[in-house]
């Protein structure tokens, strides 16, 4: 699973539009702090190609660990689309 999306970014005081990146989860830990759980994920954010590295980040959020909830990837992908960071973001 990865979510795709436009970015934009400065380069040399122009602004450049990187179309089509590729927005994956490439690490996820889940930390037991008090009195709740946290996932931490690691988010790059690559060209078209697969190839050339555009973001990357760090998020945190606390996730259902229930046993009716989706899989903690998929939490963080959903997760992920409700930051105005990444509102933009499509499954893909």
């Amino acid at each position: 699973m990865a979510l795709k999306m436009n970015i934009s970014r400065t380069v040399q005081g122009e602004v450049v539009t990187f179309e089509n990146c590729y927005v994956k989860i490439t690490n996820s830990v889940i930390e037991a702090t008090t009195p709740t759980k946290t996932q931490k994920i690691s988010v790059t954010a690559y060209d078209e190609t697969q190839i050339i590295v555009i973001d990357r980040d760090m998020v945190m959020f606390e996730p259902d660990l229930s046993d009716n909830s989706d899989n903690n990837l998929k939490q963080g992908y959903e997760h992920l689309k409700i930051l105005d960071k990444y509102i933009q973001a499509v499954d893909c």
